[in-house]
């Protein structure tokens, strides 16, 4: 079934456009499932900058992949600054994200065998 905002079937869930920004975040959740992830965390383990890793964390919030909550100051780790928005990976991007990065980034590799 095709959903009329998007050209991508229904399998994709609610994700908008599929893009490689989009794969590298959601490539630290499928990898660090009980991870409780923040934007800054995500920018230096992806190597993207802040403004797509917050725009990308929005469209999978947004699909249901991932949620959100504000860190309680007295149960994390210590920083300075503000409250942190922690993310962290859903039962349902684990079961549409997992699938949807293999087949994305199974021709990066086979791409790189025939390279090499």
């Amino acid at each position: 079934m095709q959903c009329p905002l998007t050209p991508y079937p229904s399998y994709y869930g609610a994700v908008e456009r599929i893009t490689l920004p989009l794969l590298q975040v959601l490539a630290q959740f499928i990898a660090h499932p009980d991870v409780d992830w923040f934007g800054y965390r995500l920018a230096q383990a992806t190597g993207l900058r802040s403004g797509s890793v917050h725009e990308n964390l929005i469209r999978l919030e947004n699909a249901g992949w991932i949620e959100a909550r504000w860190e309680e100051a007295e149960h994390e780790e210590p920083h300075r600054g503000p409250r942190r928005r922690l993310y962290r990976l859903t039962p349902l991007g684990l079961r549409e994200g997992a699938p949807l990065l293999r087949r994305r980034t199974r021709t990066l590799f086979l791409g790189q065998q025939e390279l090499g």
